[in-house]
């Protein structure tokens, strides 16, 4: 039986500030006495006598890896990652950004409406959302190299460059993300190999507005 694995790396592990998408490197790649200066800025916190961090620092755990599974059936299995929210302030979670390096080839992502739309999509063709308890489902789709899209779009299958909410967590409490999932169920072709590929979805978490 031949089965296609895809790996969903997440971008955002342990943060400290009040909003982050993903950590930066700046590098200077050559030295020269006094040409060359970086800044790099330390931030600091101090907990108080009962252990409690300041107020407006955002600690959140985010598990870096979401797998999904479609069997030679075209039963989709989906996966969940839990997130906890270590610091004081409640936080949002907005999926950002996904990004397909090979967007016409291997495992074509679609919204889900673009996959009903296609009854003979093949088993390689797959809709994908992620949702928490307390947010709204977000879509994805494999964007081309030249397009302006964040491969991230909603139930009506529109894009929201601005990313979507899919979970809000209060302080000192987790939320699970689940993906899920539907495959096209043609087949792949006589001599087609399954298939394993990659695909990165960037996660931001913001301190939220909401109480």
């Amino acid at each position: 039986m031949k089965k296609k694995l895809l790996s969903l790396v997440l971008a955002g592990a342990m943060v400290a500030s009040t909003s982050v998408s993903a950590f930066a490197d700046t590098t200077i790649s050559s030295y020269e006495e006094e040409a060359n200066k970086a800044n790099v800025t330390i931030s600091g916190s101090v907990d108080d006598d009962d252990g409690n961090q300041a107020s407006g620092t955002i600690s959140v755990t985010v598990p870096t890896a979401l797998k999904f599974q479609v069997d030679n059936k075209g039963n989709f299995t989906g996966s969940d990652i839990t997130i906890t929210n270590k610091g004081l302030d409640k936080v949002d979670i907005f999926a950002h950004e996904f990004r397909d390096d090979t967007p016409e080839s291997g495992i074509v992502v679609k919204t889900k409406r673009d996959l009903q739309a296609s009854p003979d999509a093949k088993r390689s063709e797959v809709a994908l959302w992620i949702q928490g308890a307390n947010g709204d489902r977000a879509y994805f789709k494999s964007e081309t190299a030249d397009g302006n899209n964040n491969g991230i779009y909603n139930e009506s299958g529109a894009n929201v460059s601005g990313g979507i909410k899919v979970s809000s967590i209060d302080r000192n409490s987790s939320d699970v993300l689940t993906l899920n999932g539907v495959a096209g169920q043609g087949k792949l072709g006589d001599t087609a190999e399954a298939i394993n590929e990659s695909f990165i979805l960037k996660l931001r978490v913001v301190k939220s507005t909401s109480k």
